[in-house]
């Protein structure tokens, strides 16, 4: 088990980690989704002693690592920008890590080419890493980080160079490989597809601090605070008697609003945007007079400049918690 415990992480005047808690149980797979200067890559860099903490403490199984090397950490990590080195072929490259800690050629090769077959690279191993493609390169980063065997695999944005089709078709196979290795992830991510298909808990984080953190069904259908509802795409509104009971901060989700001929609320679409499987509309409403994200996934769809009433669902909506504006 690795424990975060009130971490915090300073670069000068800025604070990129501010009290940061959060704890990866064995085996299990933790995406932290956040966007760019939430201080997601400084997470994993503090945990994996790259960067030395004002404050707080990583544990390992109860022990503290303070003072404790990267290379003596027990850890994986697997950088965004993946790290290879272009002067080393296929398996020299993951049999790095391996030689770093004192593993025998022999023994780290034959580690090496294990690795490769369990990401689906046999017969790589003697390949130049500037001839594989940017999905195969992934691969063989993915191999490095695993072939010592870490306790935590930690991987940054591993997909973020890839394009949609590759992503969408890695991300089946990640999902797969976390399911078969003995050994609990961290994966960091701005994509929220990523972070729910992947995670078995999913952590929101901003500002250094983790917002929410459960499992993915539990973040996406019942955001906790005003921050996680608005970055997950719901709509934080102040409730009024179409959505709620007195003037309270609640979080609408835009396909919990349909489009009926006799909904409560009544507006205008003056945005209409097409999103692969279905249509964004931006609603302003005529009472109390703001807008409303609406998804709508029928064949019919309204036209900007077009009136509608919007029915919402009460399943769709949640209270925000007073003090939590932001």
């Amino acid at each position: 088990m690795i424990e975060v415990r009130d971490l915090v992480v300073r670069y000068d005047a800025f604070t990129a980690l501010d009290g940061l808690d959060l704890t990866i149980g064995d085996r299990e797979t933790v995406a932290v989704l956040g966007p760019s200067g939430s201080g997601k890559t400084t997470l994993l860099r503090a945990i994996a002693g790259l960067v030395t903490p004002a404050a707080g403490h990583v544990l390992r199984d109860g022990r503290d690592l303070a003072g404790v090397p990267p290379h003596r950490r027990g850890l994986g990590l697997m950088f965004q920008d993946h790290a290879l080195f272009p002067h080393r072929d296929v398996l020299a490259n993951v049999a790095f890590g391996l030689r770093m800690q004192g593993v025998s050629r022999p023994d780290a090769q034959n580690r090496a080419a294990e690795t490769l077959r369990l990401v689906g690279l046999p017969g790589f191993e003697h390949r130049a890493v500037d001839d594989l493609s940017g999905g195969e390169q992934q691969r063989v980063a993915l191999a490095r980080a695993l072939a010592p065997a870490p306790a935590l695999l930690m991987l940054d944005e591993p997909l973020g160079a890839l394009d949609r089709s590759l992503r969408e078709h890695l991300v089946d196979e990640l999902r797969e490989l976390f399911t078969r290795i003995d050994v609990a992830v961290l994966f960091v991510t701005h994509d929220h597809d990523e972070a729910f298909a992947l995670g078995d808990r999913v952590a929101v984080m901003n500002a250094g601090r983790i917002e929410q953190a459960g499992p993915p069904e539990t973040v996406w259908n019942q955001p906790a605070s005003e921050f996680t509802a608005r970055f997950l795409g719901w709509n934080v509104v102040d409730a009024w008697s179409g959505l709620g009971n007195g003037n309270r901060r609640v979080a609408v989700r835009p396909d919990a609003l349909r489009i009926t001929a006799d909904g409560p609320l009544d507006g205008v679409v003056v945005q209409r945007t097409f999103r692969r499987d279905h249509f964004r509309l931006r609603v302003l409403l005529a009472d109390p007079g703001f807008a409303l994200e609406v998804a709508v996934r029928d064949h019919a769809v309204p036209v900007v400049g077009e009136n509608v009433r919007l029915d919402p669902d009460p399943d769709g909506i949640v209270e925000l918690p007073s003090s939590v504006h932001g």
